[in-house]
């Protein structure tokens, strides 16, 4: 029985090493989203905000042209200097992931759209569950827009509705490019009306800075999975 027992401990270490490492390569490789093959080494500006495992200080303005620059820049600027979104570091253990991507998620609404919607902006990150890592499959990034639409239907008039549509398009886009590698037409035809329909709310808003994440989304050949067309 205790050789049984050391035997399921020794598995279960492994197995979480194992999760940990595999996160680890996923925010490394599969998350880096870039535009065509003149894209900068860095990360995008929509990356940065959405995906909430990189640092501003490696979102270098230069390595970006025209009105990509002008909005990278103009994020860079309203980001205050003593914020730790600038030198953000992925957690060591799985175990701290998703609290660190609710506070990044978190501070990122708050430079997005001001201190006043800091009440608002704790209330998603804690009532809208993020998942881990989305393996590749289309289920994850579906079920956070899910929860998003609930959150907006529960708080009809919260000022954080332009951020949650762009999040809602970002997972959205997620979702089409899983659903492509699942092979799944039905679900990929869903996800790319309905990231249209997110993608033209956001770029109806008001805000200058979400427009812009919105637009640079856009100009991606890809957020999550490489290898498909754009919706």
């Amino acid at each position: 029985m205790k050789r049984i027992c050391l035997y399921d401990m020794r598995a279960w270490v492994v197995g979480m090493l194992l999760t940990v490492c595999l996160t680890v390569l996923c925010w490394d490789h599969c998350s880096m989203a870039q535009a065509g093959t003149d894209a900068p080494p860095g990360p995008s500006l929509s990356e940065v905000v959405l995906f909430g495992v990189r640092p501003i200080s490696e979102l270098e303005p230069n390595l970006f042209e025209n009105e990509r620059r002008q909005c990278v820049e103009s994020y860079r600027k309203a980001v205050s200097l003593q914020s730790p979104l600038w030198n953000w570091k992925a957690p060591k253990s799985a175990k701290d992931t998703l609290t660190a991507k609710r506070r990044n998620l978190e501070a990122q609404m708050i430079v997005l759209l001001g201190q006043g919607v800091a009440g608002d902006a704790a209330k998603f990150s804690q009532e809208v569950p993020l998942f881990l890592e989305w393996e590749g499959m289309s289920e994850g990034p579906l079920e956070e827009v899910r929860l998003a639409e609930q959150w907006l239907e529960r708080y009809p008039g919260t000022s954080l509705r332009p951020f949650v549509q762009l999040f809602m398009a970002h997972r959205l886009r997620a979702a089409y490019e899983c659903a492509h590698r699942e092979q799944a037409k039905g679900l990929w035809t869903m996800a790319a009306g309905r990231y249209r329909e997110q993608l033209a709310a956001t770029l109806a808003s008001s805000n200058k800075l979400i427009v812009c994440i919105a637009k640079d989304m856009e100009e991606l050949d890809y957020v999550y999975l490489p290898g498909f067309t754009k919706p």
